[in-house]
């Protein structure tokens, strides 16, 4: 069943101006008590009514409160189990890619020295990237265990406030430092502090991580190009790798890694043999003065072979991603671990450097297909900042639009009310987002329970089920809130009668008596429904053409052909109602 309205957008009110600002109070309140501004005994009710009755009588710190649980200790073993599970995985790329570094170079009548030149490149970039930068450094700043540069920008995420719309608005509890697999937020610095303040440089960072993931993405694509003549070996492999790949990556790297054990310990065997009876003098290719020696015997030829030799190590558009690692990692080592200045400009100099000047080998390359990767990876970030352009849009329009706490009263009041829970989802953690006033208009009927349910997905590698929700109270009797939590890694599932029981559980330990308690055991028998809304945004002709190109047409096409964030939650259809509304903006 779905109801389409069309609604103008209207300026807020004064009561609606004085709900966003109590809201704004009370989101100060959590962020003073994360970084210690706000005492353990402070009453947190009393500082959101001082913030004004125009919201719940409490915020979500107060509502859930736990103790900072210590991360997890690895023992020798299970630290050796997952050294092997990684052969699968990290080092199944590095040891096969450079495979495709000397058939890719091309040096007129070549010498021993450019051989021993080229050799000496690869193995000083293995040492000096993958050892020196990613072994001793990047991974040190893991998340809980998760690396790459989603988990980097999480990481920095658990410890600065992002203020800004971009991608989309976030708001940050200060329960969300209580999470187990959340890190502990150190004392402030002036980094800190500038970063927190300017929204730009938040907005540039994630345009960078953005960027960086559209470019691994455009990477793999041409990956299984470049084996094109076993592609029939190359369809299986990758057949069989995306249909184990939904049971887990620890699984699929279990399965890999007996392979690439075998295949090291083969190319170890064959290259050993062949630097015994053919050419021992190989070895003196560790030396870096034959890295000299070839740039000064081939000159411009041998900077345009280093887009060639980079292949030891990446693809062709992920050393713009290592670029991005580099500055991720100076903002991390600034702000999260406080490192001396010094060190933070060594670096960054270095590294910066030495990818800088791979960098510029492959522009060269760029009109001899060497575009390709960067156009998948346009095509892609296109997509995805369309949809958070949109997203953005939405989200201002229902803070503008909410609905007041005095009309949600009276019209709930007013309203009959059927027995049996509702689950509404909406994506507004504070105040009544306008959809709910289209259904109420329509249906005219609340249920004796009503849980206005919001889905975060939090910065943090994954969240408990014992850390799952956050409850509140609303007015009138029988109306809730409930932020259900997740990390990065989790699986959303709101699917079956035990989801709905495992909420009215966690409402039970606010109830304030047995008659609450009664009409929650009364709802959870009389059965369940889920209220999720399917809005369209429409821009108007006041905006410039690019504007409403980006909303009017890609956002909307992707809206309809993309799987809708409600679908990942696994909800019954059968007991969803979706309610349609689009949004003038």
């Amino acid at each position: 069943m779905e109801y389409h309205n069309q609604q103008q957008q209207q300026q807020p009110d004064h009561d609606d101006v004085v709900i966003q600002v109590n809201a704004s109070a009370i989101a100060a309140v959590d962020e003073r008590s994360s970084t210690n501004e706000v005492e353990d005994d402070v009453d947190y009710g009393a500082a959101a009514d001082c913030a004004g009755r125009g919201l719940s009588r409490r915020t979500f710190s107060h509502a859930y409160k736990m103790k900072h649980r210590e991360p997890l200790e690895f023992t020798k073993w299970q630290l050796a189990l997952l050294s092997y599970q990684s052969l699968g995985v990290v080092y199944g790329d590095l040891g096969t890619s450079p495979l495709y570094v000397f058939s890719s170079i091309s040096l007129p009548n070549p010498g021993e020295q450019d051989f021993l030149g080229i050799l000496s490149i690869i193995l000083w970039t293995f040492t000096l990237i993958c050892l020196v930068k990613y072994v001793f450094i990047v991974l040190k700043a893991d998340d809980h265990g998760e690396g790459g540069t989603f988990a980097l920008y999480s990481l920095l995420r658990q410890h600065v406030n992002f203020k800004g719309n971009m991608p989309v608005p976030v708001t940050q509890l200060a329960s969300d430092s209580n999470l187990k697999f959340h890190s502990k937020k150190k004392r402030t610095s002036k980094y800190l502090n500038y970063l927190e303040e300017s929204t730009k440089l938040q907005a540039v960072i994630t345009c960078i991580v953005l960027t960086g993931t559209c470019m691994v993405i455009g990477d793999g694509a041409l990956t299984p190009a470049i084996s094109a003549h076993v592609v029939l070996l190359s369809v299986i492999i990758l057949f069989v790798l995306f249909f184990f790949q939904k049971h887990g990556t620890s699984k699929v790297s279990f399965t890999f890694s007996p392979i690439m054990l075998l295949w090291f310990a083969f190319v170890a065997f064959i290259g050993l043999y062949n630097i015994i009876k053919y050419y021992p003098p190989i070895l003196k290719a560790v030396s870096p003065h034959y890295i000299i020696i070839y740039f000064l015997r081939n000159k411009k030829a041998a900077w345009e072979t280093l887009g060639a030799i980079v292949l030891c190590i990446t693809g062709v558009a992920v050393i713009f991603v290592m670029l991005f690692t580099t500055i991720l990692m100076v903002v991390i080592m600034a702000i999260i671990w406080e490192t001396n200045i010094a060190y933070i400009g060594a670096y960054f100099v270095a590294f910066f450097s030495i990818e800088g000047i791979y960098m510029t080998s492959l522009m060269n390359k760029l009109l001899q297909g060497g575009w390709v990767p960067f156009a998948i990876t346009a095509f892609f970030l296109t997509i995805t900042l369309s949809w958070t352009y949109g997203r953005s849009k939405k989200s201002d329009y229902e803070q503008a639009n909410v609905v007041k706490r005095e009309e949600f009263i009276k019209t709930a009041t007013t309203s009959s009310r059927v027995p049996g829970a509702c689950i509404f989802c909406t994506d507004m953690m504070n105040g009544i987002p306008p959809i709910v006033r289209h259904y109420l208009q329509h249906v005219a009927s609340l249920r004796e329970l009503t849980v206005f349910v919001t889905v975060r997905t939090l910065p943090v590698r994954t969240v408990l089920p014992e850390e799952r929700f956050l409850i509140d109270k609303l007015e009138p009797v029988g109306v809730y809130r409930c932020i259900v939590r997740y990390g990065y890694m989790d699986n959303h599932n709101m699917e079956g009668d035990e989801y709905v029981a495992t909420v009215i559980a966690s409402l039970k330990e606010i109830a304030e008596n047995d008659d609450e308690i009664l009409v929650l055991d009364s709802a959870l028998i009389n059965g369940s429904s889920f209220v999720v809304g399917r809005t369209i945004i429409k821009m108007s002709p006041n905006h410039n053409c690019f504007k409403r190109f980006f909303i009017n047409n890609l956002y909307r096409f992707l809206q309809k052909n993309f799987r809708s964030n409600m679908s990942s939650l696994k909800i019954n259809p059968g007991k969803t109602l979706q309610v349609g509304m689009q949004y003038e903006i």
